[in-house]
């Protein structure tokens, strides 16, 4: 068994892998250390593989999981690993900037699909990636994840109430309430099918993949989407933790 942990700003994700089968995954907060919990009940596993973003917390869960396994089976994922099927140009993306989460999501998307890939992960930030069918990782346009865009909105605006995080049942409402339900929805549903749409008017076509936590609130509503994996950053750690 394979435990594999995307540490996000706002959310860590575990999953087991049994060969190739996701089996078990769970969700919990980054910063509250819930993680511990999470690893204890996770049972046992024989190697780790992980992918953060949050060097404070990953050296923690890293120092944990090295009291459960051997160290030397605890891969930390790095956009600098080589022969991994994904390369940079010498004047294009430098690797050392890249988000390993980015990292792993091009790695499974270049193992999954053989094709030129748009990897949309919507998470506290929304990324929006290319990644050419030979391995090429082309670049990413990053905006505001929807919870910081809401966020920001009611820390500007403090008399604004507090809205549930799913969206209205029409568009244009008669109440604050619904209305901010719509705007923040719909309104970063447009953001995300748009930007994919000039992404592709750019870099010509592209099969769109979609993964991330807000990823599973809007996949539904979203028009251009070919597939929905909101495990894949937990794939491309399981992948890479086996080349």
């Amino acid at each position: 068994m394979l435990l594999t942990v995307d540490v996000g700003n706002s959310n860590i994700k575990l999953g087991v892998f049994d060969g190739d089968n996701l089996i078990k995954s769970c969700r919990v907060k980054t910063h509250d250390q819930s993680w511990k919990s999470a690893v204890d009940n996770i049972g046992h596993f024989e190697g780790a593989s992980v992918v953060s973003v949050v060097p404070s917390v990953s050296k923690g869960l890293v120092r944990y999981l090295s009291t459960k396994v051997d160290s030397r089976k605890i891969k930390e994922v790095s956009p600098l690993m080589k022969n991994t099927g994904i390369y940079f140009e010498k004047e294009g993306v430098n690797p050392s900037e890249l988000g390993a989460d980015l990292f792993a999501n091009a790695v499974a998307n270049n193992i999954l699909f053989d094709k030129s890939v748009l990897s949309v992960d919507l998470g506290t930030a929304s990324k929006f990636c290319v990644i050419e069918r030979d391995g090429l990782y082309k670049g990413t346009a990053i905006v505001p994840g929807m919870k910081i865009s809401l966020k920001a909105l009611l820390e500007k605006a403090p008399l604004l109430p507090e809205i549930p995080f799913e969206p209205a049942e029409k568009i244009i409402n008669n109440s604050t309430v619904p209305c901010m339900q719509a705007g923040i929805f719909f309104g970063y549903c447009s953001l995300v099918d748009g930007l994919i749409q000039k992404v592709k008017k750019e870099q010509g076509d592209l099969y769109v993949v979609l993964t991330g936590g807000i990823g599973n609130v809007l996949h539904k509503y979203l028009n251009e989407i070919d597939k929905f994996l909101p495990h894949l950053t937990l794939q491309g750690a399981q992948f890479l933790y086996r080349m």
